[in-house]
């Protein structure tokens, strides 16, 4: 009987850091110690705890996706135009813009924010990092209703979902008659 590896122990301590294993956590964790584990029972709880859900916080840590979605949960699904006092502690090249454009959307269960540039009717869309994502999440909450609205004045059509907006007091407003009632307006 050989004992099990070292990248088998340092492995199996990782995954109980990770994984709910409940009450055979301590059994593991004696083994472990003791040195009673040869390298087929290791491998054994390895796809035991492989199998086990995750812990939160370790789901969090491990995608920082997760947090930019958590970030941006009070955040509307619409577009923004961020004025530049606002970013330029982001390390973001604005390319000579005044404005950072952006789009926060939901796909799935999840919110994706997307940095938009290109010619106003055809748009082109490109992922912003995890850590400016959270910085801009942290720029945008509270100020989204006025970001949407400078969306508009640069763009002229809806600043939540880019429509074209047809009667004067949606264009007044910036946004059309669903979207500002989405927005609380």
């Amino acid at each position: 009987m050989s004992t099990a590896t070292e990248p088998q122990v340092n492995f199996i301590t990782k995954l109980l850091g990770e994984r709910e294993v409940g009450a055979e956590e301590a059994r593991i964790r004696a083994a472990l110690s003791g040195g009673n584990l040869d390298k087929s029972s290791a491998s054994n709880v390895i796809t035991k705890l492989l199998a086990a859900p995750r812990k939160a916080q370790a789901q969090a840590a491990g995608n920082p996706w997760e947090a930019v979605n958590e970030a941006f949960k009070d955040v509307e699904t619409s577009f923004y135009a961020i004025p530049a006092g606002y970013v330029r502690a982001q390390s973001l090249d604005l390319y000579g813009s005044d404005y950072l454009f952006v789009r926060v959307r939901n796909y799935g269960q999840r919110k994706y924010v997307s940095r938009v540039h290109g010619a106003p009717g055809h748009p082109r869309y490109s992922r912003i990092d995890p850590r400016t994502s959270l910085a801009l999440a942290e720029i945008m909450r509270g100020n989204h209703v006025q970001f949407a609205a400078l969306w508009h004045e640069h763009s002229g059509n809806c600043g939540k979902c880019n429509a074209t907006l047809t009667d004067q007091v949606s264009r007044d407003r910036g946004l059309g008659p669903d979207c500002a009632k989405m927005f609380g307006i």
